[in-house]
Parts: structure tokens; C-alpha cells; sequence
């Protein structure tokens, strides 16, 4: 079982993880209704993975302490970084449903716990890449090469219906979001 799967089943049983929250950022503000204070951590994809698929009006409580982060024992304060952006440049398609992979990717569709585990039972080399695997499953030499509808006939006839209402969803807005560049 995944690591994510394991998180996120722990989370939805209300059970207690121990997580690193990273380089906290606090910010406020004054709305309608008085001050709202937020802050911010750095997360491992695991974690942001599994609370991805949370309820969002979920409330999470946890004991909190600083740790330190070197051998003298004191924990470090750093100010802020500024992260130059670097724009990419747009890939060339390999097949026809490109478009839909790119968005396919940048939805994160498949960290879904369910789409996860059955990636899992798709594997046939243990710590193959995502992408690899879903060739092989599909026989192809590219992902571009995979319709969005073939996608969908395939998961449903792997997942169960409960599930699958909600992924046919999600596959019809990437769908329609990208039938331009298909």
C-alpha cells in the first residue's frame, strides 16, 4: 500500500500521523468579519497528496513543537527567499491527446488514493515510473497516444461505480478544457 493511501486513510479514520510542517509563513488580514490570521507550511507530496482528497471543510488539531534543525540544538530562523520562476517551454506532442496528458499531469489526476492503487496493481516492474506504467498497461509507446476515452473505458471497467462517478467528472473538464489542442 502507498505511502499516500496509508496517510490519507489515517486522516479519514481520524487517526493521528506525525508530519514535518516546513519554513511556517504567517500572513493576516482584516475582513468583513475581523482579523484572519493564516500561516502556511512546506508539506511533504505525500501529506499534500492525501489532504488533497480531504473533505475542505475539515478542521485538524495536533499537538505542535519546534524542532531543532542543526547539532548545536537551536532551531534556525531564516528569512524570506525569493524563487525566480522560469517559464517552460511548451512540449512537443508525441500523439494526438498530448494536450489532455499535459492536463492529466498538471491536475495531478492520478495521486487520487483509488487511481493510485490501481496503478499499483497495474505495476509489473516494482519502482516503475507512473507514466511507464500506464504505457505497458495500455501497450503504447506514449501517453499522447491514449484517448480520454479510452482512459475512461478502461478504469470503469477497473473501478467500481462509486468511484468512477466522480473520475468521469474530472475526465470530461480535462477533456473539454483541452479539446482545442488534441
Amino acid at each position: 500500500m502507498s505511502e499516500v493511501l496509508q496517510i490519507y486513510q489515517k486522516l479519514s479514520a481520524g487517526l493521528q500521523i506525525e508530519a514535518e510542517l516546513l519554513f511556517p509563513n504567517l500572513t493576516f488580514r482584516r475582513g468583513k468579519d475581523g482579523p484572519i490570521h493564516r500561516v502556511s507550511f512546506e508539506i511533504t507530496e505525500e501529506l499534500w497528496t492525501a489532504l488533497k482528497y480531504l473533505p475542505a471543510d475539515i478542521r485538524m488539531a495536533a499537538p505542535l513543537r519546534v524542532l531543532p534543525d542543526d547539532e548545536t540544538g537551536v532551531a534556525e530562523v531564516q528569512g524570506e527567499t525569493k524563487i525566480e520562476k522560469k517559464t517552460a517551454k511548451p512540449k512537443e506532442s508525441k500523439g494526438p491527446h498530448g494536450a489532455f496528458w499535459r492536463e492529466v499531469e498538471a491536475k495531478n489526476f492520478f495521486s487520487n488514493p483509488h487511481l493510485m492503487e490501481w496503478i499499483e496493481t497495474q505495476r509489473r516492474v516494482p519502482g516503475s515510473p507512473m507514466p511507464e506504467v500506464i504505457r505497458a498497461a495500455f501497450g503504447v509507446t506514449s501517453r499522447a497516444q491514449i484517448s480520454p476515452d479510452e482512459l475512461l473505458a478502461r478504469l470503469e471497467r477497473d473501478m467500481p461505480p462509486q468511484v468512477m462517478a466522480n473520475l468521469k467528472v474530472t475526465i470530461d473538464r480535462m477533456r473539454a478544457k483541452t479539446e482545442g489542442g488534441q
